[in-house]
């Protein structure tokens, strides 16, 4: 589809204005399209500077891409350079419930600000059935909830700096084939970093997963997902949580763990779900997952445990697990049926491994060292 180009500067916005609304330029852009190209896209163009958005933006169409220049956010205070959207409505960008799915919203290069976490506010909120969004290029910080994404198949998330939000990504309800690579993101005290619920084939790749969100990744009732190649950082257990039991056939690969002290010096049971020590850093539960070839550092020195395997058939291995405290368990295995055992191979010790008395296992501890 063609798309006509529209520079909000023409159509009314001003910026650092507080008191002009950036929506109703959006407003007299797709009256534009109403009027001279109805059922036609657009590509929306948020000069450099700040606009406010004091009514939420509405995107009720399909093929509408809004696109800054950059988003300019150059540490957490600067607001040099490039397109920043200042949020004070309790949405910023909005897409409705609609009887059609929405198709092909690209949202990009742009700074979005919702001023204070106690706001309450929402970055972008896609309530409708959805195909082909893109997000890539834009900050997001000071928000409860900066990316709430329904019912979402084959979204990219890509190239993005959201930090300093309650809750950074979320995944809602259900979605097939959903990219989540190569950005920042990191949550402040009080939710999830990236969240996703019922998904398959979700792919979480080449991200730098940093504090202080309560988890850093979850995933709920999630299938066939693979999750590769990331930093993670955290405070807290429940670091990564594959949680309930319709978690099954994920791959968790090749990534990098750290979990080290808060900042008060001591290493902390998870406060909002209250997860307790034996929770473990990592945990996987439901069927048939793997966790191979991750790099697990613990600098923690209150006995925890690094890897929890809740379930049948849940399998890791060739994992590097380096607790400071050698008192910690790194693996605790439950669950494992004699058709699927619970899989531990070259990754810990017989000492450092535990199972439960009930479970079916197939356990190869890693051979002492030699010389010569």
């Amino acid at each position: 589809m063609n798309q006509t180009t529209y520079d909000l500067a023409e159509f009314g916005a001003v910026a650092n204005d507080p008191g002009t609304d950036i929506a109703d330029a959006f407003r007299s852009v797709f009256a534009d399209m109403d009027a001279n190209d109805p059922g036609g896209g657009a590509r929306i163009v948020v000069p450099p500077g700040d606009y406010f958005v004091n009514t939420t933006l509405v995107i009720d169409r399909d093929f509408i891409s809004i696109e800054g220049v950059n988003y300019g956010w150059r540490t957490g205070t600067n607001n040099a350079g490039g397109s920043r959207l200042i949020v004070r409505s309790a949405t910023g960008i909005s897409v409705p419930i609609a009887s059609q799915r929405t198709r092909s919203l690209v949202i990009r290069n742009l700074a979005l600000d919702g001023e204070a976490v106690t706001n309450g506010r929402v970055g972008i909120d896609i309530q409708n059935d959805n195909d082909g969004v893109v997000i890539e290029g834009i900050a997001a910080k000071e928000f409860r909830e900066a990316v709430v994404i329904r019912n979402a198949d084959a979204a990219y998330v890509v190239g993005n700096l959201i930090a300093e939000n309650d809750s950074c990504v979320r995944f809602v309800n259900s979605g097939i084939a959903n990219i989540v690579a190569d950005n920042r993101l990191g949550a402040k005290p009080g939710q999830i970093t990236l969240f996703a619920e019922n998904q398959d084939r979700m792919v979480i790749a080449g991200n730098n997963l940093f504090p202080d969100g309560y988890s850093n990744v979850v995933l709920k009732n999630c299938t066939h997902c693979a999750i590769s190649g990331n930093q993670f950082q955290s405070f807290y257990t429940g670091m990564l949580y594959l949680e309930g039991s319709g978690c099954s056939y994920n791959s968790v690969t090749g990534n990098t763990f750290v979990s080290q002290p808060a900042p008060s010096g001591q290493w902390n049971v998870n406060p909002a779900q209250q997860f307790p020590n034996d929770f473990g850093i990592i945990r996987i539960e439901g069927q048939h997952n793997v966790v191979t070839g991750n790099s697990v550092d613990s600098f923690g020195s209150t006995d925890h445990v690094m890897v929890r395997l809740v379930g049948d058939g849940n399998h890791l291995s060739d994992c590097i697990l380096n607790a400071r405290n050698t008192t910690n368990r790194k693996v605790q295995g439950d669950g494992g049926t004699t058709s699927a055992p619970i899989i531990v191979l070259d990754s810990t010790t017989a000492t450092e491994t535990q199972f439960a008395a009930s479970s079916v296992r197939r356990f190869r501890e890693l051979p002492a060292a030699q010389t010569g």
